[in-house]
């Protein structure tokens, strides 16, 4: 119960008194063997370091109780969450591999399964998994503004004077409501996470528009948003285009117009060119008509 009562800087300088003495055991080896692969210390050691081992465990909990659980508003700021994280860890002589199994305790349901996916790919380094943990809420994050933003504008768009209906079809109503809402959601999330890209002359732009549309139809996404969120879906040579573009461009259909005609006219020139390339006159087909399709083609 002593042990208990003592303050946090008590404890802190009989730590380090015990880190300043010459006793062989130095606070690292503590921290090692309360991991599961350091158990194994010999017997004769143990009782010569039980004291210390205790002002250690002490010290530990001061220090960890202080770790906030990475709660949505913390993940507003996970950069800061992650250093007052390190400090602690560095304060605590903590292996690269105990400070990742450790942190994991603070994460919430949905970031522990993230792990769990990521685990092999990062293995036990430390600072690989906070750049991969901050990228993963940064997504979330965009994720969640997308579907806020979406599901706010559709809501608007759609809302249906519930008073002018029967109790009875206002029920149907709500019920498909929130079947509609769920499956844009579900939508919106695989446009975001898996976009249809447009690479420029190399793909056709109006097969690439109609599978757009049609994505954006599902998610029930009005036109601001899908001008506001095309940037994904351009690579290469349309994504050069859009950042040269994009001021003079301020509506939906206005992107539209301006797509099939810098990469419409492209693609087509390169069909056709290749039809003629290949075009060869057929049996039953006259030297006029023959010459005539050449015409045409050219």
């Amino acid at each position: 119960m002593a042990a208990n009562t003592r303050s946090k800087q008590q404890v802190k300088d009989e730590l380090n008194s015990i880190l300043e003495s010459n006793n062989p055991l130095s606070l690292t080896q503590l921290v090692e063997d309360s991991d599961d692969d350091y158990k194994q210390q010999s017997n004769n050691t143990i009782p010569k370091t039980l004291e210390q081992w205790d002002v250690f465990r002490e010290y530990e909990q001061q220090q960890l109780t202080s770790i906030k659980l990475l709660t949505k508003d913390e993940m507003l700021n996970v950069e800061q969450w992650l250093l007052d994280l390190d400090k602690v860890y560095e304060a605590l002589r903590y292996q690269m591999s105990r400070r990742i199994w450790q942190t994991i305790t603070y994460l919430q349901d949905e970031e522990q399964l993230w792990y769990e996916q990521e685990k092999q790919e990062i293995k036990n380094d430390w600072f690989y998994f906070c750049k991969k943990l901050k990228q993963h809420i940064f997504d979330q994050l965009q994720t969640n503004s997308i579907l806020s933003k979406g599901h706010h504008l559709s809501s608007v768009r759609n809302t249906i004077p519930v008073e002018q209906f029967s109790s009875a079809k206002s029920s149907s109503i709500n019920i498909n409501s929130s079947l509609t809402s769920a499956l844009s959601i579900t939508m919106a999330r695989e446009i975001v996470k898996s976009p249809t890209y447009f690479r420029g002359a190399k793909d056709d732009v109006i097969e690439w528009l109609e599978k757009l549309e049609q994505r954006f139809t599902m998610a029930n996404w009005p036109d601001e948003l899908k001008l506001q969120y095309i940037p994904i879906h351009l690579q290469e040579d349309a994504y050069r285009w859009w950042t040269q573009s994009s001021t003079k461009i301020t509506t939906w259909s206005c992107f539209v117009d301006a797509i099939k005609q810098a990469f419409g006219s492209t693609k087509l020139k390169e069909l056709t060119f290749e039809q003629l390339r290949t075009y060869k006159q057929t049996i039953n087909q006259s030297i006029t008509q023959y010459y005539d399709k050449v015409i045409e083609l050219c």
